[in-house]
């Protein structure tokens, strides 16, 4: 059944459930609209796509302030747009943007725009929830507070967060706009959302009547009730992570077998499932040979995000260089992630085998 048809009033009904579900968990307002997609992709560019376009459309300069770790599919996107400015907050060590450094950039992004003696601007802040590659967690509650504050709009990707985010009343208070993909989340691949505030004008994409007429085609049903159904499971605490030891074991099992490695990923502030680790001195490797021999033993791991192993030409992570590493050290780098808790015989086999 098309679920814009007339006799189509249960498919309605289960598609505004879904949507509820989704508020409900994120702890929005009920005001706020949420928009299904293809996945986070999509949810990211359009959400960039529609700030830049309404912004020409009623002849305004759009500016957008993001992190230089951000996914790719923002950052390919900004750089695409030939009429925005944009500027990249720079992160420490851990992958972690300060509120002084949000500060010091919106306030030189204005100072431009000033000295062009231009007063119609927008500005866009949009900073990810959790990092993919180092798992790093950002303090959205207060980075969204000092956008507010200067007047700009702000999103946050929290598509690798989804799995360990629960949200209080006040994470999203001063948040514009949240994306996600459901696959994180145990869905098959290929749903995502974007949900905005009304405050925020969304131009479509894609053309059409559904979703209010913010994306056209029709509603894929079955896996919009499938990312309610994750979402609840979510809420009932099933997929939570119950051991948040396993990382410790991972590290303390690297150096009790002498590995030299630096972990990338903090200590603190960084969700429990992802373990970012370099190979230093005379255990430096060509990471990419290890992942394929360590496939071979049902081990699969990665040397970045899956969004950078799968193109063509091998550059070094932008994430890895943005924290301070080398080419050379970006090469040597292991990502390693796990969906369920892994027992400690796991971890020893893990450790054993990359050594």
């Amino acid at each position: 059944q098309n679920p814009s048809s007339l006799y189509s009033d249960r498919l309605k009904e289960d598609i505004e459930s879904a949507k509820t579900a989704v508020k409900k968990h994120l702890r929005v307002d009920d005001d706020w609209d949420v928009i299904f997609t293809s996945g986070g992709c999509e949810s990211n560019t359009m959400m960039l796509r529609s700030f830049y376009t309404d912004c020409l459309r009623y002849g305004l300069t759009p500016i957008f302030v993001t992190t230089n770790i951000e996914h790719e599919s923002i950052r390919s996107a900004y750089r695409w747009l030939a009429d925005m400015w944009w500027y990249e907050l720079e992160v420490d060590s851990d992958g972690r943007v300060s509120e002084g450094e949000l500060i010091y950039t919106l306030e030189t992004a204005m100072q431009k725009q000033e000295e062009l003696e231009n007063s119609d601007y927008i500005i866009l802040v949009s900073i990810q929830y959790a990092n993919n590659e180092l798992g790093t967690i950002q303090d959205i509650y207060h980075l969204s507070k000092v956008a507010r504050e200067y007047g700009c709009f702000f999103h946050t990707d929290a598509t690798q967060a989804m799995k360990i985010l629960h949200p209080s009343e006040h994470t999203f208070e001063y948040v514009d706009a949240i994306t996600f993909s459901g696959h994180k989340i145990g869905t098959p691949k290929g749903i995502g959302c974007l949900c905005h505030s009304p405050k925020l004008p969304i131009a479509p994409m894609i053309f059409g009547t559904q979703m209010n007429g913010k994306r056209g085609g029709t509603e894929n049903v079955p896996y919009i009730m499938g990312l309610k159904r994750a979402i609840e499971l979510l809420c009932e605490t099933k997929y939570r992570f119950t051991n948040p030891c396993t990382k410790t074991q991972l590290w303390w099992e690297f150096h009790e077998h002498g590995i030299n490695v630096k972990f990338n990923s903090p200590n603190e502030n960084c969700i429990p499932n992802i373990l970012n680790i370099t190979f230093k001195g005379n255990d430096s490797i060509d990471t990419q040979a290890l992942v394929l021999l360590l496939s071979l033993k049902k081990i699969y791991t990665s040397t970045g995000s899956a969004c950078h192993e799968s193109t063509r030409s091998r550059k070094a992570s932008h994430v890895l260089k943005a924290i301070g590493l080398t080419d050379a050290d970006a090469y040597s780098t292991l990502r390693l992630s796990w969906d369920e808790n892994l027992s400690y015989e796991d971890v020893v086999y893990i450790v054993n085998e990359i050594k």
